[in-house]
């Protein structure tokens, strides 16, 4: 079941996963979608904790209709997890995804911008794969 993440709703799906501190990325994909080439969307599959029972599950996150991203890694210093949390913020009418550095929080658009791995886009959802 996906669920969509909302100002509403996002502080209490962080606690649950602890901010995806650590989680491991198992792949992340982007592709067109099938209704228009023009727009992108993108899915990330992490093995992350779920602290509220204590269990290891498989979530996905999706981002649609990407608007804007950098996605970088280098072997030397990258590896395959999220390095601190993640941050999602919503601004604009869009959401914000700090995918690994939220080590500081983010309060503006911009802030996202500086970063390594972030996504922009019209919406966030999630899913609970196991």
């Amino acid at each position: 079941m996906q669920q969509l993440l909302t100002p509403e709703n996002i502080d209490a799906v962080m606690k649950v996963y602890h901010g995806f501190h650590d989680a491991q990325i198992n792949w992340v994909v982007f592709r067109p979608s099938h209704i228009d080439n023009y727009i992108v969307n993108a899915e990330a599959e992490l093995w992350v904790t779920n602290h509220s029972t204590c269990k290891a599950e498989v979530v996905r996150l999706i981002f649609h209709e990407l608007l804007e991203m950098r996605f970088s890694y280098n072997s030397k210093y990258d590896y395959s997890n999220i390095q601190d949390d993640i941050a999602i913020g919503f601004h604009e009418e869009l959401a914000h995804v700090d995918f690994g550095g939220a080590c500081e929080p983010r309060t503006t658009p911009d802030d996202y911008r500086e970063l390594d791995r972030y996504f922009i886009c019209k919406s966030v959802s999630l899913t609970i794969v196991t």
